[in-house]
């Protein structure tokens, strides 16, 4: 099973990195799929992510794409796929400084999330598994930016090397 036909009961998306690299990022080929959310890939252009493995963007929304509370076509934006902010709403809710940073509200209201592993929010406290960086370790929305900065001195200090 390809990547952009593995379906949500493949095993592949019980793995966070599979899942954020991967979920929303192609076009979903099952004729008239009414999984939504719970079908991996996507269904419309406000429903699509851009590849992480592709694209560099950052988290924040592109003012082209969301206006107020609402996110619009992501066309709108004259960037295109080289826009470096996020155009849906799924782009920005799996982007992994953002991915499981905040409780789950059907967690905290009901105990039970009815989207399970596509689910972009965390589900327990010690669940708070999002924001990893390149190398697979955990940073809180804490002090980012400056774990950013030390990050991006380590790079490049080994590129020196």
């Amino acid at each position: 099973m390809t990547e952009q036909n593995a379906g949500p009961e493949d095993p592949r998306w019980n793995n966070m990195h599979f899942l954020l690299d991967n979920y929303k990022t192609k076009l979903c080929d099952r004729a008239a799929c009414l999984q939504g959310y719970a079908c991996p890939q996507y269904h419309n252009d406000k429903d699509r992510r851009r590849s992480p493995k592709i694209f560099k963007y950052r988290c924040t929304p592109c003012p082209n794409t969301k206006q107020g509370d609402e996110w619009v076509d992501p066309s709108k934006c004259e960037q295109g796929d080289n826009c470096a902010y996020c155009h849906s709403r799924a782009e920005q809710q799996f982007h992994m400084k953002i991915y499981k940073s905040a409780m789950c509200k059907n967690i905290q209201k009901t105990g039970h999330c009815p989207r399970g592993k596509f689910c972009a929010f965390a589900h327990t406290n010690s669940n708070n598994e999002g924001v990893f960086d390149n190398f697979g370790f955990h940073r809180s929305l804490e002090g980012l930016e400056e774990l950013e900065l030390l990050l991006e001195r380590y790079k490049n200090r080994h590129r020196e090397l």
